[in-house]
């Protein structure tokens, strides 16, 4: 009998109902902005590139799935700082597991920063005093007489003074300043290592504790004061290591030149002879040094 509308044969399958597509929006911000590109690596195609000033890329229609997309090959000089997906459904999503469902529009927003190494600046000073030691040798052109009785007889002698210079108190100062640049990223400082090219580890007093992390444009700074033995030091350097090849440490360089000394010690003396008629109250400065008085 006819019971009026569709019949399907017994046995047939049903016509399957049509599947509501979803789509995913990728979007590129950078600060500051810059038409630098960046890659993307998604699983409903093939890479692609975006930088700042690219409309957002949208996938077309996807089946109801789970999806991801990432940022690769980040360019040297840049650091992802925020990655923030919204769906159209108010479902929770996150870039690495995207939950499509039929008709939702997830929208993943990619946010990278400019970033640079850590700045350090160093200095070296220098200073020491200059002290003479001096010696004095008394010496007679004869040296025995037989003199008789009631008979005298002059005899000459000399008097040699002598200086040799030593140079004291040799030290060399300074400070060491590594800053985080201003709209990088927050990174930890590992390492400072202060070093001279003769004299070896300086000790660095600084005022935060190693390991130190850094805010942007936030610094640390370090002072020095070593005593070296000589003046053979020409180059002092420092090197900095951090946690992050986002944002690497490095190092900084300061010549070390000694000039004249600070203080001059015993540059002149005065000289007395133990004989009265001998040289008396004669002042002998480094520069008449070596020179004979009679």
């Amino acid at each position: 009998s006819h019971l009026g509308g569709d019949v399907s044969p017994v046995g047939a399958t049903a016509p399957a109902a049509s599947v509501v597509s979803g789509n995913i929006i990728v979007d590129k911000v950078s600060t500051p902005s810059d038409e630098q590109d960046f890659e993307f690596d998604s699983d409903w195609g093939s890479n692609f590139f975006l930088d700042d000033t690219d409309a957002p890329v949208d996938s077309g229609a996807l089946a109801p799935d789970t999806y991801d997309v990432s940022e690769v090959n980040i360019p040297a000089g840049w650091a992802l700082s925020d990655v923030s997906c919204v769906s159209s459904l108010q479902d929770t999503e996150s870039a690495d597991s995207l939950e499509l469902d039929g008709g939702e529009t997830i929208t993943c927003t990619f946010t990278n920063i400019q970033v640079s190494p850590l700045v350090i600046v160093k200095t070296a000073e220098t200073s020491y005093d200059r002290e003479w030691d001096w010696t004095i040798d008394k010496s007679a052109d004869q040296t025995s007489l037989e003199l008789a009785e009631g008979e005298s007889f002059g005899v000459n002698y000399d008097i040699d003074v002598v200086s040799t210079p030593e140079d004291i108190n040799i030290l060399v100062a300074g400070t060491v300043t590594i800053t985080n640049p201003a709209g990088n990223p927050e990174v930890t400082v590992t390492s400072v290592e202060d070093v001279l090219d003769s004299s070896g580890s300086v000790t660095l007093l600084c005022d935060q504790e190693i390991p130190a992390t850094l805010s942007a444009d936030e610094s640390i700074n370090c002072t020095y004061s070593e005593s070296v033995s000589d003046k053979d030091d020409t180059l002092n350097t420092v090197t900095v290591t951090t946690d992050s090849e986002l944002v690497p440490g490095g190092e900084d360089t300061a010549d070390v030149t000694f000039g004249n000394p600070v203080n001059l010690i015993d540059e002149c003396i005065v000289v007395s002879d133990t004989y009265s008629e001998g040289p008396q109250g004669v002042v002998v400065c480094n520069d008449d040094a070596d020179e004979e008085k009679t």
